[in-house]
Parts: C-alpha cells; structure tokens; sequence
C-alpha cells in the first residue's frame, strides 16, 4: 500500500535524523497499528527518539479501541510523552501539558499565566525563573529564541495538541486563553513591543466568549505574526480574518 509505504518513510525519516538505526524499530508493525497520519507519526517519533528502541513494544501494546478518532489517538501519544518528562522537579510536568495552549513562555508568563491554573504553589518570580529553564531543556516540546527568557512552543506538537486539549479540558484552556489575553492586554510582556502584545492579546481572545477588535487595517499583520497558528483560530472567527487579510 502507498500510503503506508509512506507513512514507514517519514517514520523512518525522523529516526533517521535523530541518528537512530531504523533497522532496530519496529515501523511497519507500529504504522499499522497507529496509521499514516504525519502528525501522529512525528508525535510516535518523538517517543521513540527519547527513549530508544525498547519502548517501541510498550507503544505496540497501547490498547486503541476500534474507530478511535484520530485527536484522541494524538492526545494518548502525547500523554505517554508527557510521562517520560525527565526532570528533577515535578512541577514540569503539571506545566508542561496546559502551557501548551500558548504559542511563547517567558517566566513571567509562568507566574502571571500558568501558574493559577497549573495548581503550581508560591510561584514568585525566583521560582518561575526556575521552572522556565527546567522547561527549556525540554527540547522536545519547547525551542528557545535569540532571548535566553523565551521559548516558543514546537509548531507541530501544539497544532496536533491543541484541539484535543481544547475538549480534554476546557475549562483549563478557557482560563489560560483568557489570563493570556489579560496579560498581553496590560503590556506586561517585556519582550514584546506594543503592536505584538496587541496581537497575541487578540489572539488568544478569539478562544474567549470576549473576542478583541483588531486595529483596523491590521488583518493582514496579523495573519503574518501568527503564521501556520493562523489555523488554530475557532472557523467563524479565522474565516473573517482571513477574508479581511
């Protein structure tokens, strides 16, 4: 089959560039078992390039019920993800799943944002400072930027995540959208000038029931800074941006 020809390739095309032998993976067995789709297959990736070859058959045995929709497939991966986060700080963990909702982490972010929801307790700024660069060393999940305090998401770990996080646990992810849209709001980005901090405000408000009116004229910037995240918007509101761009 093609497509499950494919499907094997990219496979073998991320253990490949993660200097990794495909000769001791299990590819073909693993994409029948979990399909050809690119973004369940890089999340398969990234397990397999953390951990080696002798967790392929811990994925084998993942128990996948007939029909499962592909999100909730994508959100089981993940969550084995999160389980092999290596860190001396248990607060890593609880940070890491929920703070995917937002595109940029700063330790002012952390304790501003995050913290409240998280369930993270006395988060001062010597603290946030502290989870931000336990977070950063999880190059799996986050890249860091030319400024040491910020560190943006993986594109392709959140777009695959966030739907699936979104209905796992909407209420968390109503509040993290709206405290972000405060934050950005207030100006209380320190790296971000003012324009930008009115985007990401916008952006995180068409998540909330209290959308915020772009600057008019400014559809066409704000696709821009947002780029492929632009598709991450709730329809009714991307389709009125997109047609005013």
């Amino acid at each position: 089959d093609r497509d499950q020809k494919s499907a094997m390739l990219l496979l073998e095309d991320c253990l490949i560039a993660n200097k990794y032998d495909v000769k001791f993976f299990p590819t073909e067995a693993l994409i029948k078992k979990f399909g050809g789709n690119p973004l369940v297959i890089k999340l398969i990736a990234r397990v397999l390039a953390k951990e080696g070859p002798d967790v392929s058959q811990e994925l084998l045995d993942v128990n996948l019920h007939q029909g499962m929709k592909e999100m909730f497939k994508q959100g089981l991966i993940y969550r084995r993800i999160l389980k092999r986060i290596r860190s001396d700080d248990p607060d890593i963990v609880a940070l890491a799943h929920p703070g995917l909702i937002l595109r940029r982490v700063t330790p002012t972010i952390i304790k501003d944002v995050l913290a409240k929801p998280c369930e993270l307790k006395d988060v001062d700024l010597v603290r946030a400072y502290s989870l931000f660069e336990k977070l950063a060393s999880q190059i799996w999940l986050v890249e860091r930027t030319t400024n040491a305090k910020v560190v943006l998401h993986r594109k392709d770990l959140r777009r695959s995540m966030l739907q699936f996080m979104v209905d796992d646990e909407r209420e968390k992810a109503l509040f993290i959208h709206t405290a972000a849209m405060d934050f950005y709001a207030k100006g209380k980005d320190e790296f971000l000038g003012a324009t930008d901090q009115i985007f990401e405000a916008c952006y995180h408000s068409l998540f909330t029931n209290t959308p915020i009116s772009l600057p008019e004229g400014q559809e066409g910037r704000f696709v821009q800074r947002l780029g492929s995240d632009v598709e991450n918007i709730p329809i009714i509101h991307r389709v009125k941006i997109k047609i005013a761009a």
